[in-house]
């Protein structure tokens, strides 16, 4: 853990000495989440570009609309009165009490979460997204605030352990488009039948009734469906990668990079980010151990 909240602190460094010149390099560095969102309101002003940017107009609005996806708890769900809860979530209501603004919520999925903080529709996507080289040339990327991988969901009992053993046209598989599971199966399963659905609640009910022999999703989210279902699923013992979990946002404004990166790394490093985890897993993030 210590070893990656180091690693943590100096990617944020390294971020903002990169990215700025001297004066305003040193201040992102040096201030802490809640110190530089308090000055940011006060002022009202950025380096030389006054009342501009994300950050700013975040500020200004007094409320920050945030893309979830609330269709696989513990990551994100909502309670019996609609209520939005999950790990996800958490981060997400963090940072508006952190900018000491209100937070909006808006329903995203796999399909919708990249645009909709491309376009503008939100300000920022907390939706248990995987950062990758590829979607970096759409949306930026926060650092990570878990570290996962995937791995296969089946019904128990079930034939296949590997994603190795889908590759037949016969066999039925469901992954939400664009995922990493659909990447997945592209490489490793080509003859597979895929059934295309928006989230991993739908995955999962086409494996429960029968009509998809798996389906993929963070290794958090299988693993704890499984443990939940008296013994119906199984979640596969091999993880395939690593992922890094990051907050997305809209692309070019660094200045918003940088602070929705130093509040991600406070929030690592002064134990919060592990409290979160184990309120909803029941034990601490083993995976932030990784040297990433």
């Amino acid at each position: 853990m210590k070893k990656a909240i180091s690693m943590i602190v100096a990617l944020t460094m390294v971020l903002a000495l990169g990215g700025c010149g001297g004066k305003a390099s040193s201040a992102a560095a040096n201030a802490s989440a809640a110190g530089t969102a308090t000055s940011a309101a006060s002022s009202g002003t950025t380096g030389n570009v006054p009342g501009t940017g994300k950050l700013q107009e975040i500020l200004k609005r007094g409320t920050i609309r945030v893309g979830l996806s609330l269709n696989g708890y513990p990551i994100g769900s909502r309670d019996d009165k609609g209520n939005p809860i999950g790990y996800d979530v958490d981060w997400a209501q963090n940072l508006a009490d952190t900018l000491g603004v209100k937070m909006e919520v808006v329903d995203v999925d796999t399909d919708t979460r990249i645009s909709a903080v491309a376009s503008g529709r939100v300000d920022i996507i907390f939706s248990n997204i995987t950062g990758t080289l590829e979607r970096a040339k759409t949306i930026d990327f926060s650092i990570p605030y878990l570290i996962t991988g995937t791995k296969m969901l089946t019904l128990a009992g079930c034939k296949y352990k590997t994603v190795d053993d889908l590759n037949s046209a016969d066999i039925k598989v469901a992954v939400a488009r664009g995922s990493v599971g659909e990447d997945l199966c592209h490489k490793r399963a080509p003859k597979a039948s895929l059934i295309f659905v928006g989230n991993f609640n739908e995955a999962l009910l086409q494996v429960q009734q029968g009509k998809a022999a798996a389906c993929f999703e963070d290794s958090s989210v299988t693993d704890y469906t499984a443990a939940k279902s008296d013994g119906k699923l199984v979640s596969q013992e091999t993880r395939y990668g690593t992922d890094p979990i990051c907050a997305g946002m809209a692309k070019g404004d660094m200045e918003w990079v940088y602070y929705v990166n130093m509040f991600i790394s406070r929030n690592i490093t002064n134990g919060w980010m592990a409290e979160t985890y184990k309120k909803y897993w029941g034990e601490e993030p083993a995976e932030m151990s990784h040297p990433w």
